[in-house]
């Protein structure tokens, strides 16, 4: 699943791994899917499945990643072409 180049099913199955028992695993699999530009930022402040981790010092690093990711997208989308 890491080797995917899509990082949306990294973040999808996440839930599942984490579920599982997995936290690690899950950990992993969002940092890969963040790093590979898939800003989940609303997902990962809302998404129930990933409720074990909030609070935790590396799923609220992943967070501010996320939204880092998520407004650096907005901002090179609303620039004006050149």
């Amino acid at each position: 699943m890491l080797a995917d180049p899509d990082p949306e099913p990294r973040y999808v199955v996440a839930g599942s791994t984490l579920y599982c028992g997995q936290k690690d695993l899950a950990l992993r699999m969002i940092r890969s899917a963040v790093d590979d530009h898939f800003c989940a930022y609303s997902g990962l402040q809302n998404d129930s499945l990933f409720a074990t981790l909030r609070g935790t010092p590396e799923f609220v690093a992943l967070v501010d990643d996320a939204k880092r990711c998520r407004d650096t997208f907005l901002s090179k989308r609303s620039e004006s072409p050149q």
